[in-house]
C-alpha cells in the first residue's frame, strides 16, 4: 500500500490508455505520472504483460423516450452489454468483454432501482475530449436512479484475478447538487463518490456530470466468487449509474493501492491495513469482541499513548473539497479513562513526499465522559493543495501508562457537505410523499410552491426543500434510516410526518401509542444532537379508524403540541369529527386527495422557517389577569385585530372572557 519502499502501480485512463505510477517518499513528486504507455502499441515481454478485459455495461430503458440500448460495436469497436432492470429472472445479465466473448459473469440487478433518462437530464451530447471511450450518447442519456440504497452484484468472477470498475454517473439539474457513493464489497472493499448533478458541476457550465469518471480500487472476488456494489445517494435527492467499465486484470504481487479505508471496522478479527505507532512503551492495541459498536469485532487501545492509523492514496472527486473522518470510541465502566487520559481522531493530509499539508482533530473522549456508550467522533478538514495520501489515525493519549482503556471502531471516511441552513427536509410516509395527489404533488410540494412564491415577493427565504419520506414508513423506520438519509441532505430543518396507522394503531393499541411516542421523541433529540432543528406534524385521519383510533389521534396529538417543539395539525384540516377524512376529500381509505393534500398545506405557517430561522422563541403562554376592553357608546374599546398572512382554512381561537352586558366579542372576516 505505502511505506518507505515505494511502489509501482498502474490504472486505466478513461482515454483508454494505461497510466504507470511511480511511488517512493524520497521523489519530490511521487504522484506525477512519469510515464503513460498505450499498451496496444507496446510490445511488452512476457514477464511483465497484463492482458487486460473489459466488460462495458450500459443502465437505462429501451423506451426510445427517455432512453435506448447501445448498439454494439460502438464507434470504438467496443461491445455492450445493456442493463434495462426488467423484473424476475431476466434481472440477471450474462456479460460479455468488449470484444463479445462470453465472460462468464452474471450480473444480479437487485430491487430499488429506477430508470429515468433523454427528458429527465440525461446527457445526450458527451464530448470525447471530456469522457474519451465513454463518449457513447446511448449510454450516458439514460440511467438508473434511486432514492435510498439499492445493490446490484456480479457472480462467477474468478478470484485469482483482480478487478477495477469505472463508473458515471449523471443527471443535468441545475437546482440541487446530487451526489452517488459506490461502495464495493468482494475479497476487499472500496468506496467512491461522484458528484452527478448540480450548478457548475461538469465542464463549461454544464449542471451535470459531464466530465468525471470514478474509478475504485483495485478488488479481489469473495469466497463466493462475487463483488456486491451498493449504489447509494450522500446529498440530494436520488442518486445515478449510467454506465460502467470493469476491468479483469490477471493475478500480480504488485502491491495495491487503496483509496478507501480497508478492515475498518475490524471485522476480518484482526489488525491488517492498520499500522500501531506506539509513542509510550506499553502501548497496546488488539482485536475484541468484548464491546463491538457494528458488527463482531472493534480494537482496544490501552496502555502508553499510541496511534492506530491508516493512510490511504488521494484522487481528486469533481465538487468535493474537505473530508470528515469519523469513527465511534467507548468508554468502559469497568476500566475507564481517568486522570489525563484521552482519545480523539485525527484527518491528515500528505503531500507526495509525506510532507504534512494539514490536521485536523475531532473533540476528545476524557476521563469524565460517560461510560457504557459508544460515542460518535468526527474530524472535518478542507482538502490542501497537493494532497497525496490522506490519513485516519485513532489517537489513545496516556503519557503516564496508567491502567484504563477505550475501544474503537468503525473509521469512516466521506466527502463533507456543509449544512444548509435554508434546507428542509421532509422526512416520513406516504402522505408527505404525496400519496393521492396528482403527480405526487402533495401537501408538502404545494408549502414548497408558497414558499417559493414569498421568496420572489420578497416576503421570505429562498428555501430549499427536500423529500426523503417513504410511503409505509413507521417511526421505526425512519429511525433505523436516520443516519443514512437524513444526515447526508445536511438539512438545518426537518420535518417529521409520521402517522399512528403505519405504527399499528389499529391492531397494537396502547403499545402501538406507545412506541409512537417513544420513537418521536428520540428522533426529535437525534436531530438536535447532530444540530438540525425538527418540525413534528400531529397525526391525521383514516377511513378504516374507529372510536378508539380517534381517541389515540387525538391522544397523541394533544401530547406533541405540549412539546417544546414546533408542531402542523394536520387532523383540523381534514377530519370528519370521527378520524376518517372529511367527504370528498380522500383518494382512498388512507390518503387524501387533490383537495385533501391543499387542506393539509394550509395547516403549515407560511412564516415558520422564517421565524425559526430569525431565531424567535416558540410562544408560550403568559400568565396574566387579562386585559381590559372598555367599549361604551362615548369611549369605543380598543381592538385587537389578527391578520394572517396567507389564507388560513382550519384554525382555533381560544379565550376567556368577562362581559358586563351583552354585546359582540369576536368577529371573523372572510378575505374574499
Amino acid at each position: 500500500m505505502w511505506g518507505r519502499a515505494g511502489f509501482l502501480c498502474y490504472y486505466p485512463s478513461h482515454f483508454g490508455a494505461w497510466v504507470f505510477q511511480v511511488s517512493h517518499p524520497t521523489f519530490i513528486n511521487m504522484r506525477k505520472h512519469l510515464l503513460v504507455l498505450a499498451l496496444a502499441g507496446l510490445a511488452l515481454g512476457p514477464a511483465r504483460a497484463q492482458t487486460v478485459r473489459s466488460v462495458y455495461a450500459d443502465f437505462g430503458p429501451n423506451d426510445v423516450t427517455n432512453g435506448n440500448i447501445t448498439p454494439s460495436p460502438d464507434v470504438n469497436g467496443n461491445y455492450w452489454n445493456n442493463i434495462l432492470n426488467n423484473t424476475g429472472v431476466a434481472d440477471t445479465f450474462r456479460l460479455v468483454d468488449k470484444a463479445n466473448a462470453a465472460t462468464g459473469i452474471k450480473l444480479k440487478v437487485g430491487t430499488g432501482f429506477q430508470t429515468n433518462g433523454i427528458v429527465n437530464g440525461g446527457l445526450l451530447a458527451p464530448s470525447a475530449a471530456l469522457l474519451g471511450q465513454y463518449a457513447i450518447a446511448t449510454a450516458t442519456q439514460d440511467y438508473f436512479f434511486l432514492a435510498t440504497t439499492a445493490t446490484m452484484r456480479l457472480n462467477g468472477l474468478d478470484r485469482s484475478k483482480r478487478y477495477v470498475f469505472h463508473l458515471f454517473g449523471s443527471r443535468e439539474l441545475a437546482t440541487e447538487v446530487r451526489t452517488t457513493k459506490f461502495s464495493f464489497t468482494g475479497g476487499n472493499t472500496s468506496t467512491v463518490s461522484q458528484t452527478t448533478s448540480g450548478a457548475n458541476v461538469g465542464a463549461n457550465g454544464y449542471a451535470g456530470n459531464n466530465n468525471n469518471i470514478a474509478n475504485s480500487d483495485t478488488l479481489t472476488a469473495d469466497a463466493s466468487g462475487g463483488i456486491t456494489l451498493e449504489v447509494s445517494r450522500t446529498a440530494g435527492t436520488y442518486a445515478y449509474l449510467n454506465l460502467m467499465r470493469v476491468d479483469v486484470v490477471p493475478g500480480s504481487t504488485a502491491p495495491a493501492v487503496y483509496y478507501s479505508f480497508q478492515n475498518p471496522g475490524f471485522e476480518l478479527g484482526n489488525l491488517n491495513f492498520w499500522t500501531t505507532t506506539p509513542q509510550v512503551t506499553g502501548a497496546s492495541v488488539v482485536v475484541s469482541t468484548t464491546v463491538p459498536h457494528a458488527g463482531a469485532y472493534s480494537a482496544k487501545l490501552t496502555g502508553g499513548s499510541l496511534a492506530l492509523e491508516q493512510q490511504i492514496s488521494y484522487a481528486s472527486t469533481a465538487g468535493n473539497t474537505s473530508y470528515k473522518l469519523s469513527g465511534y470510541f467507548y468508554n468502559p465502566a469497568a476500566d475507564a479513562l481517568r486522570g489525563s487520559q484521552a482519545a480523539h481522531l485525527e484527518l491528515c493530509y500528505y503531500s507526495s513526499s509525506q510532507a504534512l499539508l494539514g490536521r485536523f482533530k475531532s473533540d476528545s473522549l476524557v476521563a469524565g465522559s460517560a461510560t457504557g456508550a459508544w460515542v460518535k467522533a468526527e474530524a472535518i478538514g478542507a482538502i490542501p493543495a497537493g494532497t497525496a495520501f490522506v490519513r485516519g489515525r485513532a489517537v489513545w493519549r496516556n503519557a503516564a501508562g496508567a491502567t484504563g482503556s477505550t475501544y474503537f471502531d468503525d473509521l469512516l471516511l466521506e466527502p463533507y457537505v456543509p449544512q444548509n441552513p435554508l434546507k428542509i427536509v421532509y422526512m416520513g410516509s406516504s402522505v408527505p410523499y404525496g400519496q393521492g395527489a396528482t403527480n405526487l404533488h402533495g401537501y408538502t410540494a404545494i408549502y414548497g410552491d408558497l414558499l417559493a412564491q414569498r421568496s420572489t415577493a420578497g416576503l421570505g427565504q429562498p428555501w430549499v426543500t427536500a423529500n426523503i419520506s417513504i410511503p409505509g414508513n413507521s417511526t421505526v423506520d425512519v429511525l433505523n434510516r436516520f443516519s443514512s438519509d437524513l444526515l447526508p441532505q445536511r438539512g438545518k430543518y426537518v420535518v417529521f410526518a409520521v402517522s399512528l396507522g403505519n405504527e399499528g394503531i389499529i391492531t397494537g393499541g396502547q403499545t402501538a401509542y406507545n412506541q409512537f411516542r417513544t420513537n418521536l421523541a428520540q428522533l426529535i433529540q437525534q436531530a438536535r444532537a447532530n444540530g438540525i432543528v425538527p418540525v413534528v406534524t400531529n397525526c391525521y385521519t383514516r377511513n378504516d379508524f374507529g372510536a378508539t383510533e380517534y381517541t389515540f389521534t387525538r391522544q397523541m396529538n394533544a401530547l406533541l403540541h405540549g412539546w417544546k417543539v414546533p408542531s402542523v395539525n394536520l387532523l383540523g384540516a381534514v377530519d370528519d369529527g370521527t378520524g376518517k377524512w372529511a367527504a370528498n376529500y380522500w383518494f382512498d381509505a388512507l390518503h387524501p386527495n387533490d383537495l385533501g393534500h391543499a387542506e393539509l398545506a394550509h395547516t403549515l405557517v407560511p412564516s415558520l422557517f422564517d421565524a425559526l430561522n430569525a431565531g424567535k422563541a416558540l410562544p408560550t403562554r403568559k400568565v396574566s389577569n387579562g386585559v381590559t376592553l372598555l367599549n361604551t357608546t362615548a369611549a369605543p374599546g380598543k381592538v385587537i385585530r389578527l391578520v394572517p398572512e396567507d389564507v388560513v382554512h382550519p384554525f382555533t381561537t381560544a379565550f376567556r372572557f368577562k362581559a358586563t352586558a351583552a354585546g359582540r366579542l369576536v368577529e371573523i372576516r372572510d378575505s374574499a
